[in-house]
């Protein structure tokens, strides 16, 4: 489904003198290869690229060098609109904090709506449809969907985010640090 082959991230810092400028190596080298129904689990220290990794493969970070394959297409070879259209809706991210992954001035309702939303899925009735159904299958209570982010706590939060992970049914979930 998804495929890594010899992905690096670099960024540029920084050092030394004014015009100084040294590359920090986020991911070296790296390959992965996801197939439909796998579950894949990476471990490691703090810093070693679990995070870039995990944006590496959302389409949220353009790697330095190496190809990102989604169904065998080059993801960065791909319009703006076709990565939007085939990928976005076909990948679901639970992001690592989620007190800044969510919106805080939008209800419950709205973000778990905005993904249904966006890629025009269903009839406005079979979205909000959805949207209950979304609350109930992470545990939340029916009222959570009226409350703002900033009104729950951190595991509800989680939650939330799970939830509009899901929103799509997406093919591929990235979890960054899900059960923190």
């Amino acid at each position: 489904m998804i495929r890594l082959d010899g992905v690096h991230v670099r960024h540029k810092a920084r050092s030394g003198g004014i015009f100084s400028r040294d590359a920090v190596h986020a991911l070296t080298d790296a390959t992965l290869k996801v197939e439909r129904g796998e579950i894949v689990g990476l471990v490691g220290e703090s810093g070693c690229g679990k995070s870039t990794l995990a944006r590496v493969l959302t389409g949220l970070q353009k790697p330095t060098e190496g190809e990102v394959l989604f169904h065998g297409r080059d993801l960065w070879k791909m319009s703006g609109a076709e990565r939007r259209d085939d990928f976005g809706s076909a990948v679901g991210v639970v992001f690592q904090d989620p007190a800044t992954a969510l919106n805080p001035r939008l209800t419950v309702r709205q973000i778990l709506r905005d993904p249904l939303d966006v890629h025009r899925r269903g009839t406005r009735e079979a979205r909000e449809a959805r949207v209950e159904e979304l609350l109930d299958l992470v545990g939340l209570p029916g009222h959570t969907l009226a409350a703002q982010p900033g009104q729950l706590s951190g595991g509800q939060r989680q939650r939330v985010a799970i939830a509009r992970a899901l929103a799509l049914e997406p093919e591929l979930i990235v979890a960054d640090e899900p059960t923190t």
